[in-house]
């Protein structure tokens, strides 16, 4: 079992800075134009915000000198709809996803060793990786195609099913290089349409082994009403993954690792029930604090409760 930390990012809302990002595609920004304060919104106008990287929609006309990152007093006169586009690889949620025709790519410069990269969302053909240092050039490149295989799918679903495609993915074992830049390239053939909802770069830490008898699921908050003739009125909404696991784990790294989850407490994180996060195992979310039982001398039990974001 596999917990990443991801790195630290001084961003209020975002997870990694903005000086992290060398290089994008799509670009930095927004199709919306950047807020101007002396400007007077009317009743639907759309505004980007270069600081937060939200975007925003007026929900009143007259709307002059109203900071909309400046929800604890302006809420009321704009409606969040997001990060910008690029951003949204960022925004520390998967359910708002990225989008551009025929690829995503975006060189990071963290600042910080990154030796595990997550992506959740994912709907691109193939994913590649490149670790380039500033002084050894290029030290670590890999490639994985993201349809599945015939030999996982079968022959009916391969001819007759919409295509399986990896939607979240673990990749651990990138060089330790404190300075390299970090390149993750999301690709689609004939210019086809290539999205995703998160990119979660940090470092790796194997935590214990997931037992079987876990719990997959996730939360719906879809809403759906029905009025007294049973017409019924549905709005769909958000879901997050949702895990629940036991582990096996030395007891001599027991205190080691209970302090490991109150350094991440109330902060995003990503959790592998097992080491790739097969088997729906792995989520992006907050993690309720582990109850670690001493079982002997020898090993201890644990049980995890993760939640998603969306």
């Amino acid at each position: 079992m596999i917990l990443l930390r991801p790195t630290p990012s001084q961003h209020p809302y975002m997870s990694v800075d903005d000086s992290a990002i060398i290089h994008a595609v799509p670009p930095v920004g927004s199709q919306h134009p950047n807020y101007q304060s002396g400007k007077n919104y009317v009743l639907g106008e759309t505004a980007y915000s270069p600081v937060t990287h939200f975007e925003y929609e007026s929900l009143q006309n007259n709307n002059q000198g109203n900071n909309p990152d400046d929800r604890a007093n302006h809420s009321d006169k704009w409606l969040r709809l997001g990060a910008g586009n690029i951003h949204r690889l960022f925004d520390r949620r998967t359910g708002q996803l990225c989008s551009h025709s025929g690829e995503i790519s975006v060189t990071l410069r963290p600042g910080a060793i990154v030796d595990a990269i997550a992506l959740f969302g994912m709907e691109a053909s193939q994913l590649s990786i490149t670790v380039t240092d500033p002084i050894e050039g290029e030290v670590y490149s890999m490639a994985q195609n993201l349809v599945a295989p015939l030999s996982q799918s079968g022959m009916w679903h391969w001819l007759f099913e919409p295509v399986r495609r990896t939607k979240k993915i673990l990749i651990t074992g990138l060089p330790a290089y404190g300075t390299a830049e970090v390149t993750i390239r999301l690709t689609a053939p004939n210019d086809s349409t290539v999205k995703c909802g998160e990119i979660v770069p940090g470092r790796a830490t194997v935590i214990g082994d997931g037992e079987w008898d876990f719990t997959i699921g996730g939360d719906d908050y879809s809403v759906m009403e029905f009025d007294s003739f049973g017409v019924s009125e549905y709005a769909p909404g958000g879901y997050n993954d949702y895990l629940d696991i036991d582990a096996r784990l030395p007891t001599h790294s027991a205190e080691a690792i209970k302090e490991l989850f109150a350094s991440v407490r109330g902060q995003p994180i990503v959790l592998a029930g097992e080491d790739t996060g097969r088997y729906g195992t792995l989520v992006y979310g907050l993690c309720q604090q582990p109850r670690i039982k001493l079982r002997n001398s020898k090993f201890s039990k644990m049980n995890i409760e993760m939640r998603g974001l969306s």
